[in-house]
């Protein structure tokens, strides 16, 4: 009886899978430095698991036993299917032995000459080191003899690794270059891989905390990234200035990125495909759930049945059906401990991002202030300016707002941040001037086209001011400063529209909408000047606008001196 296929592989060895289509390429392939064949798919009897019968306990044994000794799961699963082959194919298969006390010296011999009749010898000595640990457990364990004892593994000759040449990894970094997301996370892992020559699995297992820098892997200034390697063993490699600036970048454009103010947001800028919207979906999912919820609960409590229970039941559904969805959701991260600890707030505004911060303040308020009264005084605002008492005109307008917001934050999400969170203000302050006509005038007509051109504000003025903060943000202090934006408008959501449900209750509703509406064009006209005034700076004194985060990393760039920022515009010049 042959040999039989591994069970946890492709019947045809890596190797000579690899030789044959190198056999069939171009010339000019081949005369390449590293070739990389294209997989194969695999069909679904080629990782069928073979039947090791009586021998299977001990088998789970060792695993359980390997587990407890720490190693990886890769390893243990190496490790298990190789003994699983051996016992499947060789002992029950062609030696009719049910117990493992009945295997010999010449049981391993004549497996392994079969081993080396069919693959190669590296793949061979594998098998033995696999085979050699699990006996030396087995004779420890039940006291029994070590058929390995006395055997060496199958001679193995030492190649040269293919490497990249010169030309290839030219090409590697031309395709990288730009300033998107996707071309700095690329230059990013292709700068730590070239420096570095850690394996896929310890890149992807980096940890990275910008609010606590202990727990994280990365030290930029100090040029070391630490890495788990097998068996969870830790190591600190270093990496040179180019790499490091380039990590540099990619954390700087991740935290611009609209995935990252939230923990789903990073989840799904882990999880998507290449290609995919992902960050427009996570960017808008919640102003589209608050004009789409607006619409659909107005309609619901005017002409659906139940009125003041459906809407809940509903609601209560769609947390259930999130609850499950989450529990399935594949986990990106690495589950450590501090889970409570990283419960702690952090709070934070670095000293070089406060001008900015200040300037943007207003404009965060404006936005979130108006969404919060939309979405509590603004149907009972429609209902008395209409004189009608259907409550889908206190939907209609939300939907206006928060769907125009929107749109808008999807159309303009590749501008400037500058012209962006400009152009947002000029929009709330017009929006706020007609809604003050339409509330002196008793005219719903004007409170519509004014709530259309707050909507077409909302969106922009948000997505502006954000990222002009975020610009500022050093890597070390962007999760205070997301902490310190979110604070902002959570707080511009609630207390202002909560001190106008009093002052409605003493003043009327009529008074109140005027002088709130009056503060909220006051507010984005404050922003908008804010947004010229530093513009106009910038215009003056552009060596004096670059952030420090754009510092290449290295001991200069802190504190901040003239002999960085020349590093900046001269990178090639950075030392080695």
């Amino acid at each position: 009886m042959g040999i039989g296929p591994h069970p946890y592989q492709s019947t045809q060895p890596q190797e000579q899978r690899a030789a044959g289509l190198q056999a069939t390429a171009d010339p000019a392939e081949q005369s390449k430095t590293m070739t990389a064949p294209r997989p194969r798919p695999r069909s679904a009897g080629q990782r069928t698991q073979l039947d090791a019968g009586l021998l299977e306990p001990l088998i789970g044994s060792f695993a359980l036993h390997l587990a407890a000794e720490g190693k990886a799961a890769r390893t243990v699963q190496g490790y298990t299917s190789a003994v699983h082959w051996f016992a499947a194919a060789c002992l029950l298969g062609q030696d009719g032995k049910t117990r493992w006390e009945q295997v010999e010296t010449h049981d391993i011999q004549r497996w392994m000459t079969q081993l080396l009749h069919r693959y190669s010898g590296a793949y061979a000595s594998i098998q033995f080191r696999a085979l050699r640990q699990f006996f030396k457990w087995l004779a420890a364990e039940e006291d029994l003899p070590d058929p390995m004892a006395r055997l060496r593994a199958p001679k193995v000759t030492v190649t040269a690794v293919p490497v990249f040449t010169s030309v290839e990894l030219s090409a590697l970094d031309k395709a990288c270059q730009g300033q998107s997301f996707a071309a700095r996370r690329d230059a990013a892992i292709i700068a730590v891989l070239t420096a570095t020559g850690i394996r896929l699995s310890e890149l992807a297992g980096i940890r990275y905390h910008p609010g606590d820098p202990a727990r994280g892997d990365l030290d930029l200034h100090a040029r070391e990234i630490r890495i788990r390697g097998k068996g969870s063993k830790p190591r600190t490699v270093k990496i040179g200035h180019q790499a490091a600036r380039s990590v540099d970048r990619y954390l700087r454009a991740r935290t611009r990125h609209s995935l990252a103010a939230t923990a789903l947001g990073a989840a799904l800028l882990d999880l998507r495909p290449a290609g995919s919207l992902a960050p427009l979906v996570t960017s808008n999912a919640g102003t589209v759930g608050l004009a789409v919820g607006a619409l659909g609960t107005s309609v619901l409590v005017q002409y659906g049945p139940v009125p003041t229970t459906l809407v809940w039941w509903l609601l209560l559904g769609a947390f259930l059906a999130a609850i499950v969805l989450v529990a399935v959701m594949p986990e990106p991260g690495t589950v450590r401990p501090g889970a409570l600890a990283s419960l702690k707030p952090d709070v934070s505004v670095p000293r070089p991002a406060r001008v900015t911060f200040a300037r943007a303040v207003p404009c965060l308020v404006a936005v979130w202030a108006l969404g919060g009264f939309y979405l509590s005084l603004g149907p009972s605002l429609a209902a008395q300016l209409s004189g009608s008492h259907n409550l889908l005109w206190g939907g209609v307008i939300t939907f206006l707002l928060t769907g125009l917001g929107a749109v808008t934050a999807s159309a303009f999400r590749n501008s400037s941040s500058i012209a962006v969170m400009l152009g947002g203000c000029l929009g709330l302050l017009g929006g706020a001037a007609v809604t003050i006509a339409a509330i002196a005038t008793s005219t719903p007509a004007l409170l519509l086209l004014g709530t259309v051109l707050a909507g077409l504000g909302f969106g922009p003025g948000n997505l502006g001011a954000y990222r002009v903060i975020m610009a500022r943000a050093a890597a070390s202090n962007r999760a205070g400063m997301i902490a310190a934006v979110s604070t902002v408008n959570y707080l511009a959501f609630g207390l202002p529209a909560l001190l106008a449900g009093v002052a409605t209750s003493h003043f009327g509703l009529h008074d109140t909408a005027l002088v709130y509406s009056a503060a909220i064009a006051l507010l984005a006209a404050a922003a908008a000047g804010g947004v010229l005034f530093e513009s106009r700076a910038r215009t003056r004194a552009p060596q004096a606008a670059a952030p420090l985060p754009e510092l290449p990393p290295g001991p200069c760039t802190v504190p901040p001196c003239t002999r960085a920022v020349h590093q900046e515009t001269e990178p090639t010049k950075a030392p080695k």
